[in-house]
């Protein structure tokens, strides 16, 4: 599973991005209205921003689950690239990811 296909399976299967997304755009909506006039961002910044924070929040998890794979014990040799996506998303079933980084965006606090 490449990171594109992990991205687009976690967004899909899970609340978190956008759980993510209004946590961020709060903070950032916070973290703003204390700059001075003259260097607010305006909304397509604040966005922006919430974005890129995301990007690098699902960069990590797919980072963490790729190592978690990588150091598996009996991980079989892939004959498609259809058994390996097979594989990660049993891998991430049986250690529930989906639901412990969906917990982890709920209980998340930006300061």
């Amino acid at each position: 599973m490449d990171y594109t296909e992990f991205r687009k399976y976690v967004e899909e299967n899970t609340r978190a991005q956008g759980k993510f997304l209004e946590k961020a755009t709060v903070y950032l909506l916070d973290k703003n209205a204390s700059r001075k006039p003259a260097a607010k961002w305006p909304d397509s910044r604040i966005e922006k921003e919430a974005n890129k924070m995301w990007d690098m929040n699902i960069s990590g998890a797919f980072i963490s689950v790729s190592e978690g794979i990588k150091n598996a014990e009996n991980k079989p040799r892939f004959h498609s690239h259809e058994e390996q996506v097979d594989y990660w998303i049993n891998f991430m079933n049986e250690y529930e990811f989906l639901e412990n980084f969906t917990d982890g965006i709920d209980d998340m606090e930006f300061e």
